[in-house]
């Protein structure tokens, strides 16, 4: 459970990093830049309360940059980062190809601030190391950042470790240690298992290696590492490519996952002569690895997508090799919703080397399981059943809960090695619980007719949508070729956004010249009013279009007593917000969430409109009374314009495009609300918004029937 401190200050470090964001600097860079001066505080400490000598150079160090401030600092901080990438050991692999990303004296100086307040040496490793931990954790949530990528949930990595169970005296290896997860959780399992120094120092020191060949993670994971007191004098983790040359060394446990997908543009061109087989897909080139890395009965749990436990060719010989040489004998399915990228389907493997495989155990936590990242991570607890199935003490004394007669779905079964070696292309890919709805044991027949009812109602949801516009069904479909790169989902997306684009042109709905012309009502509002000149469309007549600020009101913007906020009261963040969907993901009181920058307070019918990276679409009409952050702003219409309307307007590619010309800030560009209030709106008469509304939510329900089919 986190310490107060440990809340406390990574909350305030995290507030920072939002502070930051809305100056365009991102929120990797700043846990870099973070990172950096973190180290160089710890240094000082070191010196000043410990008498130790300073690692870092004479006229680099913490008492170089806290005196200074304006365009001094900058050049100071910048000409410390320079030096200090070149130093070797664990100076050089913290401060590798090190770069200012605070470029304003003012934030660098916010953060030089934040972390001086804080004595960091003296506070135990485990809370330090929690903070940072905790930051990394955040960081990789942010989807922008792209952080997720090297963050590997923490439930998984313990769950692995626990049934991997590193020993003292073992070396453990991470080939693609990202933020060096794995290589944390081996340490913590193995340090109390004894109290012998020459072994503590062993893990503290030589025990774990991890290699990474991106600089700004290896800079990350020598830190987090070296905040739990892992490595003080050489980081465990080397900036290399694993997969460009043969290992040096043969290692006893390997716990990794590593990256999905292609190789990076620009990466050597792997030609490894004690591989198995030459392939260009990276997973199988690093499971190869891995294989070559261990020592002769050395064991190995490794995150895997699905493609290496069915692929042919290469795929084929691997697993043919794992089985015959290695004991592959345990594989856990996983589902998705666990990793930061979406839809990711993957496995762990677990095998030794040395001995061949004579059964593989499958443990299905995927087949109706449902996880999120937002509302229902998988937690440590939710592979309690795996781990007592996997039964680490005694692999032989392993008992199935599968049972064909009493329990079909059993998540816990066993192959004999000699059926997997029978199935076609040796494909481990293997289910057997049915779900609700499931179609595998149909026959060819009644699968037939199941695909030719959901193409029949798709495609009568396709003239049903054509009718609704009046358009003949066949002009569609000669357009649509039978295998265009456009997939069905994006042509769903993009028939939404033409919808909203004719809907702003005045052409999705018939006009009624007895409607008052809204420039009569809204002279009634505001008897000064002029028409806007220069709008961006040509439209119809009896339309104008006016200034947001003019057919609207805003929330609160003063200062809000946050303690006089009753506790029920619903608090809304920006994070609280789903894109593209107009939804909203959680709701939490005041007495559920620590609040601040609470700055406006909205009624229920209010369009929420989220001011920061505004391409994410977050614009929703409030189901009910509240507050909420400064990054989100209430829109109270007036009598003269529809809210459903207004959000479907501010929602439309037109006012994206708008945004994208008036937002600053370069990695998280943001609206002012002075720019908001200034975006043209197009208003037709009240009755035409109404009628543009019904038919908007009329259309958007087809497709989304049509979505829902195809998922």
């Amino acid at each position: 459970m986190a310490t107060n401190k440990e809340t406390t200050l990574t909350k305030k470090v995290w507030t920072l990093a939002t502070t930051l964001a809305g100056q365009g600097i991102g929120f990797t860079d700043y846990i870099t830049q973070l990172t950096y001066l973190l180290f160089l505080k710890m240094d000082d400490e070191n010196v000043e309360t410990f008498g130790e000598d300073s690692a870092i150079p004479e006229g680099y160090r913490w008492k170089d940059l806290i005196e200074l401030d304006g365009l001094d600092l900058i050049s100071q901080y910048e000409a410390t980062l320079k030096k200090l990438s070149e130093e070797e050991n664990l100076i050089g692999t913290i401060f590798v190809k090190a770069q200012n990303k605070i470029d304003k004296p003012v934030y660098l100086r916010k953060v030089i601030t934040l972390i001086d307040e804080e004595q960091w040496l003296v506070m135990d490793g485990d809370v330090k190391g929690a903070i940072y931990e905790g930051i990394l954790e955040k960081n990789g949530q942010d989807k922008k950042s792209g952080a997720g990528q090297y963050f590997t949930p923490r439930s998984l990595i313990s769950a692995m470790v626990d049934v991997t169970r590193p020993q003292i005296g073992e070396t453990v290896c991470d080939p693609a240690c990202g933020t060096g997860g794995f290589l944390m959780a081996a340490y913590d399992y193995m340090k109390n298992q004894s109290q012998d120094k020459t072994k503590r120092d062993f893990i503290r020191d030589k025990a774990l290696i991890g290699y990474d060949n991106t600089a700004l993670v290896v800079t990350l994971g020598s830190m987090n590492l070296y905040l739990h007191g892992i490595g003080t004098n050489r980081s465990p983790i080397l900036c290399e490519d694993s997969l460009e040359k043969q290992p040096q060394k043969l290692v006893d446990v390997i716990l990794a996952n590593p990256p999905f997908g292609t190789r990076p543009a620009g990466s050597v061109d792997i030609d490894r002569p004690d591989f198995y087989v030459e392939t260009k897909n990276n997973q199988l080139n690093f499971l190869q690895h891995i294989m070559v890395m261990l020592k002769n009965t050395g064991r190995a749990a490794v995150v895997l997508p699905d493609n290496v436990l069915f692929e042919g060719g290469a795929g084929e010989t691997i697993r043919k090799e794992l089985l015959k040489n290695f004991n592959l004998h345990t594989i856990l399915r996983l589902p998705t919703g666990i990793f930061y990228a979406q839809g990711v389907k993957a496995n762990v493997l677990f095998f030794k080397k040395g001995e061949p495989t004579k059964e593989v155990w499958f443990y299905d936590y995927r087949t109706g399981i449902k996880h999120t990242l937002a509302t229902k991570p998988m937690m440590r607890h939710h592979l309690d059943d795996f781990v007592a199935c996997y039964n680490a003490d005694n692999l032989s004394a392993r008992k199935e809960t599968y049972s064909a007669e009493s329990n079909p779905n059993g998540r816990w079964r066993k192959y004999p090695v000699a059926e997997l070696l029978k199935r076609d292309k040796t494909s481990l890919d293997i289910s057997w619980i049915k779900e609700t709805n499931d179609d595998d044991d149909l026959t060819l027949a009644e699968l037939m007719t199941t695909i030719q009812q959901k193409s029949d109602y798709i495609s009568k949801a396709a003239k049903e949508l054509q009718r609704i516009y009046q358009m003949p069904y066949s002009v569609v479909v000669k357009k649509k070729k039978p295998h265009s790169d456009i997939g069905m989902l994006s042509l769903i997306q993009k028939a939404k956004s033409k919808i909203l684009d004719l809907a702003i042109h005045g052409k999705l709905v018939p006009q009624d010249p007895n409607d008052e012309p809204a420039i009569e009502l809204l002279k009634h509002i505001n008897p000064k009013f002029e028409t806007c000149e220069n709008t961006p469309y040509d439209i119809p007549d009896s339309w104008i279009w006016v200034p947001l600020g003019v057919i609207s009101n805003y929330g609160d913007t003063e200062n809000i007593e946050v303690e006089n906020i009753l506790q029920d009261a619903w608090v809304l963040e920006l994070e609280d917000l789903e894109k593209d969907s107009a939804k909203i993901i959680r709701y939490i009181t005041k007495a559920e969430r620590e609040i601040k920058g609470v700055r406006h307070s909205f009624k229920k019918g209010d369009v929420l409109y989220s001011k920061l990276r505004t391409y994410l679409n977050k614009v929703l009409i409030a189901p009910k009374d509240g507050f909420c952050t400064t990054e989100i702003m209430p829109i109270t219409a007036l009598s003269i314009v529809q809210s459903s309307y207004l959000n479907h307007v501010l929602r439309s590619r037109y006012f994206l495009e708008y945004t994208a010309q008036c937002g600053y800030g370069v990695k998280m560009p943001r609206l002012s609300t002075t720019d908001a209030r200034k975006g043209l709106i197009p208003l037709p008469p009240y009755q035409e918004q109404l009628r543009i509304v019904a038919k908007i939510e009329e259309l958007f329900a087809v497709l989304d029937d049509i979505k829902e089919s195809l998922e």
